[in-house]
């Protein structure tokens, strides 16, 4: 096959894992809001940073917007709180809404909780300079939750590898199989076009009035067009054997009959699960890789 068709290929196994992401995306979503995934690794991160100033936390009005209820229940049922809110609550519960440099200074030395002496090294950073600091609190809010948004990332990670695991193999949604399926479609495709110009009156290939060299022609521009009009291969179909063959034409028969077929040898079956297995890890790394993909795809087409 030429360059241009394997491109071919391989931007249908990308159509087809776009669809895929797009579907395990929609339902991790859905499995995050039911399981509060992220709203437990939000308040464990918000913990960790504000430690025993937390139920002042809660109380602030700045976040009681964000959470009416978050004081009632001592716990966020939100999935974010912006650096930048954070940054004005930690320095009003720090500070206690003091704008001058030296009263935020003095303030913040009187206090012995570690995270009033977290705000005072950030001051102290910026030179006493209000902005400076704001800027000091938003980078560290981000650099203390980056551990939880990692964590919370490769968590959805593994659900996703595992719910497209188990969607792949009941839908057998083998890479492997569509790689064949997409390369044999194309193969086809080029022997009718063979065939139909060899039978043709004008073709000149040979003489026309060889009946039973026509009739060959015919049969096998049929065959590649029957190839050709099977559906999407996903799904599966009971095995395929052919009754009294050997062993070795039992194991040609899988690869030229119906691509859904349940494996029959040990070697078919290592075949179909590393597809499926492959299939799985490619989708779990979601719709926005494979849109790239896509993009730089029409780029070299282009």
């Amino acid at each position: 096959m030429s360059a241009i068709q394997i491109l071919e290929v391989l931007l249908g196994l990308v159509v087809l894992y776009i669809f895929l992401s797009i579907i395990i995306t929609a339902f991790n979503e859905f499995f995050a809001w039911i399981t509060r995934k992220k709203i437990r690794y939000l308040n464990e991160g918000i913990k960790a940073i504000v430690q025993d100033r937390i139920i002042p936390f809660y109380n602030h009005p700045l976040i009681k917007t964000l959470d009416p209820d978050a004081s009632t229940r001592n716990t966020l049922s939100i999935t974010d709180i912006p650096d930048t809110i954070f940054a004005d609550t930690a320095i009003s519960l720090a500070t206690e809404d003091k704008i001058d440099s030296n009263e935020i200074l003095s303030a913040l030395k009187e206090k012995s909780d570690s995270f009033s002496k977290q705000i005072l090294i950030h001051f102290k950073q910026a030179g006493g300079d209000l902005q400076n600091a704001r800027q000091n609190i938003i980078h560290w809010y981000n650099e203390s939750w980056r551990t939880y948004s990692i964590r919370y990332k490769q968590w959805t990670m593994l659900i996703s590898f595992i719910t497209a695991l188990i969607i792949a193999f009941c839908l057998n949604l083998d890479s492997i199989m569509f790689i064949r399926f997409l390369w044999t479609n194309e193969a086809m495709n080029n022997l009718q076009k063979t065939c139909s110009e060899a039978v043709a009156g004008d073709s000149g290939l040979w003489n026309q009035d060889d009946t039973a060299l026509t009739k060959y022609f015919r049969t096998v521009e049929t065959a590649a067009f029957e190839i050709r009009q099977r559906f999407f291969p996903f799904g599966w179909k009971g095995p395929c054997y052919l009754n009294g063959e050997d062993l070795n034409q039992q194991k040609t028969a899988f690869f030229l009959q119906d691509l859904r077929c349940l494996p029959v040898f040990c070697a078919q079956w290592a075949l179909k699960i590393l597809g499926i297995a492959f299939t799985a890890l490619a989708v779990s790394l979601g719709a926005e890789y494979w849109f790239k993909v896509l993009e730089k795809y029409l780029r070299i087409k282009t």
